[in-house]
């Protein structure tokens, strides 16, 4: 079989089967046919996708998908539930602490000590909002905003305290705070999960920002 250039810059079979121009111009005609189905088929499949979408299918089956995927499963709920009751418990012990055990004249002394700005306001403050705070992600109510305020406690702890000595917290260091900063704001980034008081009571009745 040989080839060669047509006018129209394609290839073409010149022979076929001894060099017959006739079965040449059918295997030209068959190849064409075959390219036109194909040809075919791709604007069916465009035209109908099409249709689909502008049908409303497509977008109902990505929306979903989506709530599918947005909503939490058991495990990352029971993974969540862990992390609450440890971090809450936690930062519930720190509040107690400076409120029962150092008690507040104490804290605000230590406060003062360390350097705390304003430390009669701030430690009480910081007491009452670890205790509570602790509690209300133990149970999981008001998660996200809970967890920004305790993330906010943590980082301002880390700066003006922790961070001038280093890293090791034996040493007086932030990676225990950081730690604990953290990981109240990833729960302000996920929320609660369904084993929560937010996701018992509020979940479908409060802003999702809340819960």
């Amino acid at each position: 079989m040989s080839t060669g250039a047509a006018a129209d810059g394609g290839v073409h079979d010149f022979g076929c089967r001894g060099g017959d121009p006739a079965a040449s111009a059918v295997s030209g005609r068959v190849s064409g046919t075959g390219e036109g189905k194909v040809r075919s088929l791709a604007w069916n499949q465009g035209t109908t996708l099409l249709r689909a979408w502008r049908a409303g299918v497509l977008p109902r089956r990505k929306k979903l998908l989506m709530t599918n995927t947005n909503a939490p499963s058991s495990a990352a709920s029971l993974g969540l539930l862990v992390l609450r009751v440890v971090v809450g418990a936690i930062f519930a012990a720190h509040g107690a602490q400076k409120i029962f055990e150092y008690t507040i004249p104490g804290t605000i002394g230590s406060f003062a000590d360390m350097g705390v700005p304003l430390a009669e306001i701030a430690a009480p403050v910081v007491a009452f909002v670890e205790l509570i705070g602790g509690i209300l992600l133990i149970l999981g109510l008001l998660t996200r905003p809970v967890g920004i305020v305790l993330a906010i406690d943590m980082a301002v702890a880390l700066i003006l305290v922790h961070l001038p000595a280093g890293l090791w917290v034996g040493d007086g260091g932030y990676e225990f705070v950081a730690v604990l900063g953290v990981a109240a704001l990833a729960l302000a980034l996920t929320g609660a999960g369904r084993f929560s008081v937010d996701g018992a009571v509020l979940r479908g009745r409060a802003p999702a920002w809340l819960s």
